[in-house]
């Protein structure tokens, strides 16, 4: 009798847990098609109204209509209306100088430059390998006063710098200012390989400074390891101040060179799936710091993050950014793209920097005189760099044999770019 009552509960407790299954997934299922009719009434909704707009502009409008444009602009509203910031349609036509950019490739006169606080002139702060600038002997410090012999204070100046990546092959005359004289170069506008990576050292100390993360990044940072382990300095500060990111999948790769075998970070997708990214066994085995600030953002602030939580370096500086998310790029059918925000990013240990940052483990600030002249900074005047070094070298400060800023150090040997194709990246 007792087998009998035995057997009977459990049939009873087998078909409540059936019944209970049945009504939760049911209930679940009743949710996602409400909510995927509520979608397809909304879709319907907006079609509704733009081909209502659509019928009224064809049987009003006065002027031509280009379809292509149209078409383009409709996408562009539909993005923006996301309220990603980081979302971005490229049209057909776009497609290719999004991806030189990606790759790290650019048409110009092979110069990076900041406007010089105090004359207000373009100050050279990057001369790329392999371009016109670097051939005729422009130098970092130099200050482009005249284009064509239109100052470039003047509105016209300023407009014909603006357009000069736009006119390749085309010579013009820049006049430099170097040193109170004036030098005048004849730099033809060229394609070129963005140096995105310098180094130099300081007391024995390497400092690596990571201007960008773009394909061409990663084998300009293998050679500025390679070359300061070839120096066997003391370690190594790596640099990611006014680094506003660039390519996931690069500082991915630049870590998988530091670093040893381990999770390096964690993707966390929209529907609630993780991806998980690993470096390999091989590794760097010097010490290192990384100086970071309020401009360090994105991949930047990943780069920063992974080695804090790897544990073989501190980070010195200030508050990084706080864009801890990553875009991706899809292809359509047409050849045009479309980049839209697909995760967030975690670092090693957890930690989920978006919209937060990442703080340093030393706060070292620089005054505000400095930050805005941050890119002239010398070693001397550069409290966050000294930092830096002084950790390695556990010594006092002292004044290198060149004073001029270490971003200003460019390697002459530095890689042309790495032709590999990914499709995550973040800005």
């Amino acid at each position: 009798m007792n087998k009998k009552i035995s057997l009977a509960s459990s049939l009873a407790f087998l078909l409540i847990a059936v019944t209970l299954t049945f009504t939760v997934t049911m209930s679940v299922s009743w949710r996602m098609y409400n909510k995927a009719i509520e979608s397809i009434a909304d879709t319907q909704e907006t079609y509704a109204k733009l081909s209502e707009v659509d019928q009224l502009v064809k049987q009003n409008f006065l002027f031509e209509i280009s379809q292509s444009d149209l078409t383009d602009s409709l996408i562009e509203g539909y993005i923006n209306g996301l309220g990603d910031p980081y979302a971005q349609y490229y049209s057909a036509e776009q497609v290719q100088a999004h991806t030189d950019s990606y790759n790290g490739d650019s048409v110009g006169l092979g110069v990076s430059y900041v406007v010089h606080p105090d004359t207000g002139y373009p100050y050279i702060t990057v001369v790329h390998a392999a371009s016109s600038a670097k051939d005729a002997g422009v130098q970092i410090g130099d200050q482009i006063v005249s284009i064509d012999g239109k100052d470039l204070l003047s509105e016209e100046g300023k407009a014909l710098l603006s357009t000069v990546s736009k006119q390749k092959g085309k010579v013009f005359q820049v006049s430099i200012l170097r040193d109170k004289r004036t030098m005048d170069f004849y730099l033809e506008s060229t394609d070129y390989t963005v140096t995105s990576v310098l180094f130099d050292t300081i007391d024995d100390v390497g400092v690596i400074r990571i201007l960008s993360f773009n394909t061409a990044s990663v084998e300009q940072f293998k050679t500025a390891v390679a070359s300061l382990q070839r120096a066997n300095v003391a370690g190594i500060v790596l640099d990611v101040r006014h680094n506003s990111g660039g390519s996931v999948a690069a500082a991915r790769d630049m870590l998988d060179i530091l670093l040893p075998e381990g999770t390096l970070y964690t993707a966390k997708y929209a529907d609630g799936s993780t991806e998980k990214f690993a470096s390999d066994e091989n590794a760097v085995d010097l010490p290192m710091v990384v100086l970071i600030d309020e401009h360090t953002a994105s991949a930047a602030e990943l780069f920063a993050g992974v080695v804090k939580d790897f544990f073989v370096g501190p980070l010195i500086g200030e508050q990084t950014y706080g864009k801890g998310i990553m875009q991706r790029t899809f292809s359509l059918s047409d050849g045009s793209e479309l980049q839209i925000t697909t995760a967030y990013l975690i670092t090693p240990l957890g930690h989920q920097y978006h919209g937060t940052g990442i703080l340093p483990s030393t706060e070292v600030i620089l005054n505000d005189v400095a930050k805005s002249r941050f890119h002239l900074l010398s070693y001397t005047e550069d409290v966050q760099l000294q930092e830096g070094v002084k950790l390695l070298t556990n010594k006092q400060v002292q004044e290198p044999e060149s004073s001029s800023s270490v971003s200003s150090a460019v390697s002459s040997n530095q890689s042309s770019a790495v032709s590999s194709a990914t499709s995550s990246a973040t800005k």
